[in-house]
């Protein structure tokens, strides 16, 4: 889930939008390098259907911030549950890492660092990951 808000003052008024994102394979993804052999990407993207609701947010945040005022406070975060695993997990560390881009054909650059979700989950959770239904 994507949840984009943006607390202003009158005339311009707030903006809260909360868009569940679609995950697809991400094959190549420009300014990410991944490793066939044991790294596999996948990219969680707004669907279509929700694309106009998030861009008016967003159109509606740049106006603001066209005005010079710095009384706003904003917020985005990206929420993930769940998952899935394709073909079995290995021992040691089993590290994620998270990529954003603003616009379609830009580059992706990092939000984070890499991840060790092994660490952050723990060995029970990631025995319980089902199996992806593309594996």
């Amino acid at each position: 889930m994507l949840d984009f808000s943006l607390q202003v003052s009158a005339p311009a008024g707030s903006v809260h939008e909360v868009v569940p994102l679609e995950i697809v394979d991400g094959g190549k993804t420009p300014g990410v390098v991944a490793s066939p052999s044991f790294e596999h990407i996948q990219q969680a993207r707004v669907a279509a259907k929700d694309v106009d609701r998030l861009a008016a947010g967003l159109a509606k945040a740049r106006a603001y911030r066209e005005t010079g005022r710095r009384d706003g406070k904003g917020s985005i975060s990206v929420t993930i549950k769940g998952g899935c695993r394709a073909g079995a997990t290995r021992d040691g560390s089993l590290t994620a890492a998270i990529y954003m881009r603003v616009k379609p054909g830009e580059k992706f650059f990092p939000l984070t660092t890499a991840i060790n979700l092994r660490e952050l989950l723990g060995n029970d959770a990631i025995a319980r990951l089902p199996a992806c239904q593309n594996s």
